[in-house]
């Protein structure tokens, strides 16, 4: 399973919504009807599911599933990249 089938089932399953509405441009707020609280649960999920720590500005910019997406790779990628 890749990452983005893993953030995709995880977001179907803390929003509570069919796989089937979790499109990559799909807006959490528009789209899938979360609300804030749901995007604090989100994110806490992502964190547990991934060992990232995501800021709040971050959790701020994260307005699709594709920003999701792309916020869980910039973190697995920085913690793979080689210290300086």
């Amino acid at each position: 399973m890749t990452t983005e089938d893993r953030i995709r089932d995880l977001i179907a399953k803390e929003l509570s919504c069919s796989p089937d509405q979790v499109k990559l441009d799909a807006r959490f707020d528009e789209d899938l009807q979360a609300d804030a609280i749901d995007i604090i649960g989100l994110t806490l999920a992502l964190e547990d599911e991934f060992g990232v720590v995501i800021t709040d500005d971050e959790m701020e910019r994260m307005t699709t599933v594709r920003a999701a997406g792309l916020l869980v790779d910039q973190h697995l990628a920085a913690e793979a990249a080689p210290a300086a």
